[in-house]
């Protein structure tokens, strides 16, 4: 459905920068827990099934493209918090009770799709220091700052708990804190702020361009859902918006970028070792 029109020609080429460079997608593709305990017999590895699907349905449409094809994951755990007899799919508590599958996952990935995550976005936006701390281990380039946003739910099953509060507003990647993930520090990997494509309207997009004009650089992800029934109509509502307000902004450049390529872009490196 969705990602047969949105590989399609007609509908990408439809959609371009100002390079006229047709717009480029980063899927992260769910892995791992929940996925791992199906009894699907028609996939090879039941964990990594999103991504095994991704490939083989539309892998030559992903690289025609330009495509990143890469790694989600949420934090399920199969638990029961209250003690109430009932278990269900609970984001976790802690990292340590979902970092082994974490880990499983990774490996899983590699081995099995020949995918090794350079960018990644948790489920939920959810974070904690112990898991930014894995992650600047291994992987460099993380888009799942959701500022202003907090949520916390006390009612299984448990999902969509986080705190985005103290993160900077600006689209201007930082290093997380060692000590705090949402604030800037001294941590290895990068983090960027994210928006919801449905509420990335013309007027949200003057403000990037506006703050492009004072010669800082702007790194936008841009974020939904595949399944969602208006995924591919918001990539079109939102090329509209970004092309009316460029019109006013001439001299700024924009560009439709992976995650990976807009993180090398904004570094201003060329690295391109595996």
């Amino acid at each position: 459905g969705n990602a047969a029109r949105v590989m399609d020609p007609a509908f990408r080429s439809g959609l371009q920068d100002r390079y006229g460079t047709p717009m480029k997608l980063t899927w992260w593709m769910m892995a791992g827990n929940m996925f791992r305990l199906s009894v699907n017999t028609d996939i090879p590895v039941p964990s990594t099934m999103p991504v095994y699907l991704m490939k083989r349905y539309h892998g030559d449409r992903l690289r025609e493209w330009g495509d990143e094809l890469t790694f989600h994951f949420h934090n399920w755990v199969w638990t029961d918090y209250d003690g109430d007899g009932k278990w269900y799919w609970n984001q976790a508590r802690t990292y340590a009770e979902f970092a082994p599958d974490f880990d499983r996952t990774l490996a899983e990935l590699l081995l099995e799709e020949e995918v090794f995550p350079v960018s990644f976005r948790s489920g939920w936006h959810a974070m904690n220091n112990e898991w930014q701390h894995r992650l600047d281990q291994l992987l460099p380039y993380c888009l799942h700052n959701d500022w202003p946003a907090v949520r916390t739910d006390t009612v299984e099953p448990l999902d969509n708990t986080y705190d985005w509060s103290v993160s900077p507003s600006a689209f201007v990647p930082f290093r997380p804190s060692t000590t705090d993930y949402r604030i800037p520090g001294d941590g290895r990997g990068w983090n960027v702020r994210s928006k919801y494509i449905e509420s990335a309207d013309s007027a949200f997009v003057a403000k990037l361009f506006v703050e492009a004009t004072k010669g800082i650089d702007q790194v936008v992800c841009l974020w939904a859902h595949l399944p969602e029934a208006d995924f591919p109509d918001n990539l079109v509502k939102v090329n509209a918006a970004i092309h009316a307000v460029a019109a006013k902004y001439p001299h700024v450049d924009y560009r439709y970028c992976t995650a990976v390529e807009a993180m090398q872009a904004w570094r201003r490196t060329a690295d391109t070792t595996a």
